[in-house]
């Protein structure tokens, strides 16, 4: 599995836990969010 698969994986849950009207679950998203920019990017930079 490649890791940039994984940080996109990372990124759509974050954009639908972000979208949720409940303050916790928005802030899950954003560390969700942020972490599959970070592993989308180190992959890119790896290769």
């Amino acid at each position: 599995m490649k890791k940039q698969n994984v940080g996109f994986a990372f990124l759509l849950l974050g954009v639908i836990f972000a979208l949720a009207p409940m303050p916790f679950f928005w802030w899950i998203g954003v560390t969700l969010g942020i972490s599959g920019v970070i592993v989308v990017f180190s992959g890119a930079k790896d290769d």
